[in-house]
This record gives C-alpha cells, sequence and structure tokens, in this order.
C-alpha cells in the first residue's frame, strides 16, 4: 500500500473514532442548590474524571454508552447519576450532594 493509501486508512479511522464519541456536561450542588467546586466526578467504567467548578463540569470524547457518574467530595455523601451517551448530543447529569452527619 502506498504512503497516501496508508493516511487515507488513518485519517478515516480516526473520523470514525470521533463519530462514536459524547459529551456529559453537569452541575453539582448542595441541598440548598448552591454549586460545589473541587468535587471528584468520574465514570463508571473509570474513563474519565475531571473536578467541578463552580459552572459545573464537563467530560468529553465519552465513547457512546450507559455509565454512572460518581461524584465525591470531603465532608458530603457519594452521589451518583446514570446517563446514557448516543449520538451527536450533550447528555446532562445535574447530581445533588448531601453532607455527611
Amino acid at each position: 500500500m502506498s504512503r497516501a493509501g496508508i493516511w487515507i486508512v488513518l485519517l478515516a479511522a480516526a473520523v470514525a473514532m470521533g463519530c462514536t464519541t459524547g459529551v456529559v456536561r453537569g452541575t453539582v450542588v448542595d441541598a440548598a442548590g448552591r454549586p460545589i467546586d473541587n468535587a471528584n466526578v468520574q465514570t463508571l467504567p473509570p474513563t474519565h474524571s475531571i473536578l467541578t467548578t463552580s459552572s459545573g463540569f464537563i467530560l468529553r470524547n465519552i465513547e457512546y454508552g450507559e455509565y454512572t457518574i460518581l461524584v465525591s467530595k470531603e465532608g458530603y455523601k457519594t452521589s451518583s447519576a446514570r446517563v446514557e451517551v448516543r449520538g451527536k448530543k450533550v447528555t446532562y447529569a445535574n447530581i445533588v450532594m448531601q453532607r455527611e452527619d
């Protein structure tokens, strides 16, 4: 196969891989609705993780499928939400965390 042919195959594979991912966007708030900064957001199965900001979180390039979004922070009970990433759209996960007793 020529070099041009190899590049075409590699480019096609990269484009195809990019077509099977989505975005999970959400907020993490306390019981009063206040944003929680620096909470750890993780997908299960564990493929992505990020810390929240006052604007929430964005997980990019998530392979299509079903996930549990697990959120933890010291002083709060661990919380989770189930999401399904499908199509070229944003999937939302808005999570409320409760303080530990």
